[in-house]
């Protein structure tokens, strides 16, 4: 009995299924088949209105958004339904429907026209069946290829992790012992800055005491110049053979009173003279004696003038001038000799003017040299300690932001990081650095122009993982900031596969990637529509 019962529903599945097939309209797919029933009025899929089913597939459009012509082109926001039996059903816009050309792969759309198509959706599924073992055979490969990359992945992760415990760990020990680096540091610098201060002092009185020692060699000078009778005193009236301290030079006289007033008494010593009257005039005061290198120029050209002279005559004369040379030689340098006495510092002064000498090197006291030996060795162990800790601060921070990096699900991803790939077009080279930039640059040589900077994925809910999101590059010329969108796809290599600019300062690159494979699952062989 339960056998007869189980024959009769499989003759009443077969029966309905060849009346859904006799019923079927042309251009509708079997999940839309129950919406038009042939007993009724049909209802516009928008629900705007309802008309008699005769008037469905009349090749006139009734429905604003075309239901009622699924099988004609009268509806132009209208749909066809390709059956193509044995490949893959699918969609055309009723626009196509009869108008020459084969859409469908069984030839349904251009049911006017029989004899101009050919059914050839078997073809196209073993095509298309070779097509898909040759993307599960590169999927199931690529994703070998990625269980090895995440199995990397991870391990760097875990080594990053520990790296950040350990330097932290590090990182505290540095701190307090540059805490101590750094008393000391201030303790020995504070000895050195004392130890310098105490030096510049000294330095100041030396050079003061030698100033001073200096004003009084120029004021004695002085003095013997003023001093005209060489009486070792000087009066008033020697003091005014020299214009230039006349109190009140609007009157271009500088009488004895005057002098007097500026010498404090009738005649004074040269003690005196350079306690109380030289610090009132050192400063007017201007010698009348030609420094002594002008003197040495004078005399360098006329013992040049009686050379040449010497040369001219006979040898006789020429011994006889060339002794009277050597004897005015001697007689200048007896002349320079007590000039010296009054004038060989203002030389020197001169020489130096003209020649400054490098200056002089601090001269410190051993005490004074150790403790600046000292603090400099105390300061660059300090600078090498801080140093350490910033670079190993450093290190924290990059292997912090590393971790904080998506690299998918299974860390597969890290495999691309610090990674570039190149595709060469006719005019550029482009380049793909995941998770840092994208670029572009002429072939024949120039400025690469930064496409983005690395965002973030944003292949959506559905496939976070499967494109990537660059932006602001480099801005266009009266335009937007440039971005680039990457689009991955499964694949053995990491390749770059493919750029374009599908508007202005806005590309897309396709890369392909194992880490995008996915494992395959065993397919069933795709039915034939009903």
């Amino acid at each position: 009995m339960r056998l007869l019962v189980f024959f009769i529903s499989i003759l009443h599945a077969v029966t309905a299924s060849e009346f859904l097939q006799a019923e079927r309209l042309r251009g509708v797919s079997l999940t839309k088949t129950s919406l038009y029933n042939p007993a009724a009025d049909f209802t516009c899929f928008d629900g705007s209105k309802s008309v008699k089913f005769a008037l469905v597939n009349d090749d006139y459009c009734d429905c604003p958004d075309g239901s009622d012509e699924p099988g004609t082109s009268a509806c132009p926001n209208g749909s066809f339904h390709c059956t193509n039996a044995g490949y893959r059903p699918t969609n055309i816009p009723s626009s196509r429907v009869n108008d020459g050309i084969c859409d469908c792969c069984d030839g349904s759309d251009e049911w006017k026209h029989p004899n101009i198509c050919q059914n050839n959706c078997v073809e196209l599924w073993k095509l298309e069946k070779v097509r898909m073992a040759e993307e599960k055979d590169q999927a199931n490969r690529g994703f070998v290829l990625r269980q090895e990359f995440a199995k990397t992945g991870i391990s760097k992760k875990v080594e990053r992790q520990q790296k950040v415990e350990e330097l932290e760990a590090q990182l505290v020990t540095l701190k307090e012992k540059e805490v101590l680096l750094k008393t000391t540091k201030e303790e020995i610098e504070a000895k050195e800055a004392a130890a310098l201060e105490e030096h510049r002092q000294m330095m100041e009185e030396k050079r003061a005491k030698e100033e001073h020692e200096e004003n009084m060699k120029r004021g004695a000078l002085a003095f013997s110049e003023l001093d005209t009778d060489k009486d070792a005193v000087v009066t008033g009236a020697e003091l005014t053979s020299h214009k230039e301290l006349d109190p009140d030079l609007a009157d271009e006289t500088f009488t004895d009173t005057e002098a007097q007033q500026i010498l404090q008494a009738d005649s004074v010593d040269l003690g005196f003279f350079l306690a109380n009257v030289w610090p009132t005039i050192n400063s007017t005061f201007q010698t009348t004696i030609p420094p002594i290198v002008e003197q040495q120029e004078e005399k360098s050209q006329e013992q040049t003038q009686e050379e040449v002279v010497a040369e001219d005559i006979g040898e006789e004369e020429d011994e006889i001038m060339r002794g009277e040379v050597i004897d005015e030689q001697e007689e200048h340098e007896e002349e320079e000799g007590e000039e010296d006495e009054y004038y060989g510092e203002e030389d020197e002064e001169e020489k130096d003017v003209e020649t400054p000498p490098p200056p002089p090197s601090a001269e410190y006291s051993e005490e004074t040299q150790r403790i600046v030996e000292e603090a400099m060795l105390s300061r660059e162990t300090f600078r090498k300690h801080e140093d350490e800790r910033k670079n190993i601060e450093s290190e924290i921070q990059n292997l912090k932001t590393a971790l904080e990096m998506d690299f998918g699900p299974d860390e597969s991803y890290q495999a691309l990081q610090f990674q570039c790939y190149e595709l060469q077009t006719m005019e550029y080279t482009y380049k793909l650095c995941p998770f840092d930039k994208t670029s572009q640059s002429p072939k024949n040589g120039g400025t690469e122009t930064n496409l983005g900077r690395w965002g973030s994925w944003s292949g959506g809910n559905d496939d976070k993982y499967s494109r990537m999101k660059y932006d602001n590059g480099l801005t266009c010329w009266n335009g937007p900031a440039r971005s680039t969108e990457v689009r991955i796809k499964c694949g053995v290599e990491h390749k770059l596969l493919s750029v374009d600019e599908p508007s202005r300062c806005a590309y897309t690159f396709e890369f392909a990637t194992p880490c995008a494979c996915k494992q395959t699952q065993q397919e069933s062989h795709q039915r034939d529509e009903l």
